[in-house]
């Protein structure tokens, strides 16, 4: 539990610079700076990059433990940890979940506004967006899947 609990820690440590890049690319889209909007753009990127890293560690980690609970990964959540699981991990699997849900929505915010900013003039900046806000989506509607069905950002179900 202690190695999903320092796992969850630090995904959510990349969904925080995620949001972060993200302010700094709708910053850059308001001050109208379009020769650092590749930049941003890139740094975008790689944020996701990062956080489907993370989030394939997780996945294996979920799925491992929920082989040695005898148990299906799908049934194995966020949610199920906080109730079930001794303290304090049970605090600390609630507080990830609220942070989780905290942050999606707030990078799902920040996507809106960037796109909304952006419009059609910088069609390589709607692109990463356009991913972002694809990830966060079906993040948000599925269940950890088996490792070998990872799709594109897959988070624990909240």
């Amino acid at each position: 539990m202690e190695e999903l609990a320092c796992l969850l820690g630090r995904e959510r440590l990349l969904l925080e610079r995620l949001l972060f890049k993200l302010v700094e690319l709708r910053s850059l889209l308001t001050a109208g700076e379009a020769r650092f909007l590749p930049w941003a753009a890139g740094e975008v990127d790689h944020a996701t990059a990062r956080l489907r890293e993370a989030e394939l560690h997780r996945a294996l980690m979920v799925n491992k433990l929920a082989a040695d609970a005898g148990m299906d990964d799908s049934a194995l959540s966020l949610e199920m940890l906080a109730r079930t699981t001794p303290e304090p991990y049970a605090g600390i699997f609630a507080d990830q979940r609220r942070a989780f849900r905290a942050l999606t929505t707030e990078l799902r915010a920040c996507v809106a506004n960037c796109s909304a900013i952006a419009g059609d003039g910088a069609s390589f900046v709607t692109e990463v967006l356009n991913r972002v806000v694809v990830e966060a989506d079906a993040a948000l509607s599925r269940a950890t899947p088996t490792a070998q069905t990872l799709p594109p950002l897959v988070v624990v179900k909240f």
